[in-house]
Formats: C-alpha cells, sequence, structure tokens
C-alpha cells in the first residue's frame, strides 16, 4: 500500500490471535524495503516482532492508516 509522501507500507492481515506472517510476506518486506512492516490481527494491543515487523490490532491500524492519509 501506498500512502501520501510516497510511503510503502507492508501490511497482512491475520485472523489467529497468535500471528505469525510467513515466509512470503518477510521476502516482500526484503525486496520492497517498505517503510512499515505491519501485522493486523482480532486480539487487542501491540509489540514488535522478528524483521522490524510489528503486530497491532485492527483499531491501531485503521487509526495509523488515517493519521498517514491526514498527513500526520
Amino acid at each position: 500500500m501506498v500512502l501520501p509522501g510516497d510511503d510503502l507500507w507492508a501490511i497482512e492481515i491475520e485472523c489467529s490471535l497468535a500471528p505469525k506472517p510467513g515466509r512470503g510476506f518477510y521476502q516482500a518486506c526484503e525486496d520492497l524495503a517498505p517503510a512499515h512492516g505491519l501485522v493486523a490481527y482480532p486480539g487487542e494491543g501491540s509489540h514488535p516482532i522478528a524483521g522490524g515487523v510489528e503486530v497491532l490490532d485492527v483499531r491501531e491500524l485503521c487509526d495509523r492508516l488515517v493519521g498517514a492519509a491526514a498527513g500526520s
């Protein structure tokens, strides 16, 4: 996903409460070098995982996308 300012974001959406992005997600991040690597899940809260990727709940993902689109 490319947002205003040409920032590329890699976003994976998981249904699991214990999200674990696959090798393909990490390979895409390596190839594309996005500004943000995010995995959204149906739980609550956020935390970093391997490779500079952050797991966050769907509400937080929406807040960040709206904030980025608004330029904040």
